[in-house]
């Protein structure tokens, strides 16, 4: 927020500040404020895209993206879906960031389709995302942004196979998704830490269904 007033004088700074206070409203579910910055961002990326070129492309693509993870999570998923396609299409090959943005993009699509019941296509953009996040992780291992996307990709698609009643393949996904968190990423971040436990949870939740399952107490 401090940097707003400077910002006001480069369109990029200044979409670049809407975007950030855009992700901390949302943590603080201030959904209509975290909108409103979203979207200011994104009509100024829109305007350098068109005046100044593919230089501006990628972070128009995030940006993308992070507005159709704020739909979905905010319920409206027909917009999620537009977004999540705007991000795709924005999004440059051939940068550094390019398979991590996408691996976020399809992640979120994958969550979308797991919600919408559409498993099909849920489970190929979350295996998508794993993969993709997976060769960031090999060709970048030190970055911890790639870790905890890979992690959030992994439990997508450990949703996906959860909600298909395959539970030994969920688990097993689970508990890779939990051993990504390594010495790297940083659990005083309060958004890793969420996301940890969020993971944690998930996994004594697949234990407990199997072994319920094991010992006969309900179907599979």
């Amino acid at each position: 927020f401090d940097r707003l007033s400077t910002a006001t004088k480069n369109d990029s700074l200044l979409s670049l500040v809407k975007y950030e206070t855009g992700i901390i409203y949302q943590t603080r579910y201030e959904y209509d404020k975290a909108e409103e910055s979203f979207k200011t961002s994104l009509d100024i990326q829109s305007k350098l895209y068109f005046e100044k070129g593919n230089r501006y492309a990628e972070i128009l693509s995030r940006t993308q993206g992070s507005l159709g993870g704020f739909y979905l999570r905010k319920g409206d998923l027909l917009a999620a879906k537009a977004s999540l396609r705007a991000a795709i299409e924005a999004q440059p090959e051939g940068i550094p960031q390019a398979g991590l943005n996408l691996s976020t993009i399809y992640s979120t699509m994958g969550a979308l389709g797991e919600i919408q019941d559409d498993i099909g296509p849920a489970e190929t953009n979350a295996i998508k995302s794993v993969t993709l996040s997976r060769k960031e992780v090999h060709d970048n291992g030190s970055n911890p942004e790639a870790r905890v996307q890979l992690a959030i990709a992994l439990n997508t698609l450990s949703n996906i196979y959860r909600k298909k009643g395959e539970f030994n393949r969920a688990k097993q996904i689970i508990d890779e998704a939990v051993g990504v968190f390594d010495k790297s990423v940083d659990l005083q971040n309060p958004r890793n830490k969420l996301q940890f436990a969020g993971l944690h949870y998930q996994k004594s939740v697949l234990h407990f269904l199997l072994a319920e399952i094991n010992e006969g107490k309900i179907s599979a």
